[in-house]
């Protein structure tokens, strides 16, 4: 179903003698939404991901179509309700830390319905997608004396355009 599909259903039974309505049954299409990691981090940074999803549906993260396991040291999941009038919304956060080449990829939150009563089961949201880049040829501090030639190295793991170096005096 669509979320435009969602509303008050009536069933009218009609019959020659008469007719009949049953109660109005609600209908409410639930949606996750999926804040994306940031796009792009440096080897040894943090990001995070985070999932929200109506009701209390019991979450999953994977990456690359592989579970993550929280608390490894590399991940953490968190978990927080909200009640807001009627509507229960859980958030789930997935923090990265850390991250090394072996983190990129694709991370996709999965929301189970399966033990709520809810028709449809488990809600996949869209993939967010990090791709973790590896600064090589960081340069040391160094004494150089007058009229020498130093040579300075930055690169990328990744088809970088420019390299610029900017002085401060």
């Amino acid at each position: 179903m669509a979320n435009t599909d969602g509303g008050m259903y009536t069933c009218q039974l009609t019959w020659p003698q008469g007719s009949l309505q049953t109660r109005k049954v609600h209908v409410q299409v639930l949606d996750i939404v999926l804040q994306p990691m940031t796009g792009i981090t440096v080897t040894g940074g943090n990001s995070s991901a985070s999932c929200a999803a109506p009701l209390s549906p019991s979450f999953t993260w994977y990456k690359d179509g592989i579970a993550v396991t929280s608390g490894d040291g590399t991940y953490t999941v968190t978990m927080v309700t909200t009640v807001t009038g009627e509507i229960t919304t859980t958030n789930t956060l997935l923090s990265l830390v850390n991250a090394s080449t072996t983190t990129d990829g694709s991370y996709v939150c999965v929301a189970s319905y399966n033990a709520t009563g809810v028709i449809g089961g488990d809600v996949s949201s869209n993939p967010a997608t990090l791709s973790v880049y590896r600064i090589s040829g960081h340069p040391e501090d160094m004494f150089v004396l007058y009229g020498s030639d130093i040579s300075l190295d930055c690169t990328m793991n990744s088809s970088v355009t420019a390299t610029t170096w900017y002085v401060e005096r």
